[in-house]
């Protein structure tokens, strides 16, 4: 038995760790938001950028919050016809903010509520008069406190590190308060869909990890997607980092055009994440490159290019906008990462955890968070 197979078999015994709870429970919370009292807290939201005549809307966080919330600044985009911007909230605070903000909506994202630099660019956005949202599931939380609405999931905190739950919920609390601006109610129709499209991508799950266990061989991953879902690529990246040893980079389609193509090697995985949209032709473009030049290769995507040599997760979906996609394609590839961890020997619970050099470095250096104590 290779080292390879005994890491793959010493990893796949850890299986369900908490992290597969967490997105087991992805379509449950989503349907908790939509019908609860949470969602009516959103469409509150959404109106009040109405009634306020709201023409800017800045969106921000950190790690996983920032990819939720550059999904934010695409649906008030889209379904709200209002300008928006997505920033990391140490750029926002630090380089872009200092005048008045009157007209604009500042929608700070944080799942703990406790992010340093989210909760001050969301204090200073309320007291230079932006109307200031907070997207977090901890409601008396330091975010909170300067939310002038406090949207949350409803389904309270999510008890990993590596967070998977709540990237999703912070993504259609979100789109549904876009939705409200306008009181889109195509839209809010559509969102009420994905609950059970989400229940039906978690029958992905033998899929999912037959194709994580072929290509657990490769430490250097590359993730591509264009207009929403490069939301998604950046997303899988950072989870791959956050849980398993070995490289992964999330990129904009185009980007991976111009110069990144030169990277690409057997021993390299490619996972492009795509559906139906202007970036679909591209992200196709990237894969056959890819498979060309020997790389493993894997598709996410409700409608498979049909490319040789190239590996399909079928999203089970179709008649979703682009937009809708993010949270749907979510699953299979929170999925696919889940198992690829695994196979690689590692435990998403816990990666690092126990390293005391990690540990001793990381405490050498001004916390990120706020006490929640």
């Amino acid at each position: 038995m290779s080292s390879l197979d005994e890491k793959t078999q010493a990893g796949m015994a850890l299986h369900p760790t908490g992290q597969w709870r967490c997105i087991q429970e992805i379509p449950e919370a989503v349907e908790l938001f939509l019908k609860g009292e949470a969602g009516q807290r959103a469409i509150a939201a959404g109106q009040e950028i109405a009634k306020r005549c709201i023409n800017r809307a800045y969106f921000f966080g950190s790690g996983t919050s920032h990819f939720a919330a550059t999904a934010g600044a695409y649906a008030m985009i889209e379904l709200a016809g209002i300008d928006a911007d997505y920033y990391e909230a140490f750029e926002l605070l630090k380089y872009r903010m200092g005048g008045p903000m009157d007209h604009i909506a500042a929608v700070g994202c944080s799942h703990s509520g406790g992010t340093a630099v989210t909760v001050e660019a969301q204090a200073l956005a309320r007291k230079s008069g932006a109307l200031s949202i907070a997207m977090t599931d901890i409601v008396d939380s330091p975010l909170a406190k300067y939310g002038e609405f406090v949207i949350d999931s409803g389904s309270g905190n999510e008890p990993v590190g590596a967070k998977t739950r709540s990237f999703v919920t912070t993504v259609v609390q979100e789109y549904l308060m876009a939705a409200a601006v306008r009181d889109d109610k195509a839209a809010i129709e559509e969102l009420n869909r994905l609950p059970g499209l989400l229940k039906d991508a978690l029958a992905l799950e033998e899929q999912c990890k037959e194709l994580a266990v072929k290509h657990a061989h490769c430490k250097n991953i590359f993730i591509v997607g264009g207009g929403p879902a490069w939301v998604n690529a950046q997303e899988l990246a950072l989870k791959f980092k956050e849980c398993a040893p070995g490289h992964a980079e999330g990129m904009e389609v185009e980007d991976a055009l111009h110069g990144p193509l030169a990277m690409l090697q057997p021993g390299v995985l490619v996972v492009g994440i795509s559906t139906p949209g202007p970036s679909y032709d591209k992200v196709a473009d990237v894969m056959k490159v890819a498979a060309a030049c020997g790389c493993s290769v894997v598709s996410i995507s409700d409608v498979p290019h049909g490319i040789e040599n190239v590996d399909n997760i079928k999203a089970p979906f179709r008649g979703i906008r682009e937009l809708f996609a993010v949270p749907l394609l979510a699953v299979p590839m929170y999925m696919f990462m889940y198992f690829s961890v695994l196979a690689r020997g590692s435990n998403p619970d816990a990666y690092r955890k126990e390293d005391e050099a990690y540990r001793k470095a990381r405490a050498s250096i001004a916390p990120v968070h706020y006490s929640l104590n």
